[in-house]
């Protein structure tokens, strides 16, 4: 998932400087982590899939909410 995180930057990067793509908000990186992690599942070893498809999950349902105006209270 780290590598597809550090390779979401990346291309979002670019797309900012190259592309005149503008800033929305993290969601928008939250979303292609989430289609790169799925793409590149096959690359997970079998006894390691259920924690990754756990980790997919929790982060289409993050990228899917509602940004924050302050932390959250415990």
């Amino acid at each position: 998932i780290i590598y597809a995180v550090l390779w979401g930057l990346w291309k979002l990067r670019n797309s900012l400087l190259f592309q005149g793509i503008g800033w929305k908000d993290v969601n928008l990186l939250l979303r292609k982590v989430a289609v790169m992690v799925q793409g590149w599942a096959i690359l997970c070893p079998k006894k390691h899939r259920l924690l990754l498809d756990q980790y997919l999950t929790k982060l289409k349902d993050w990228a899917s909410s509602p940004g924050r105006i302050a932390w959250p209270t415990t």
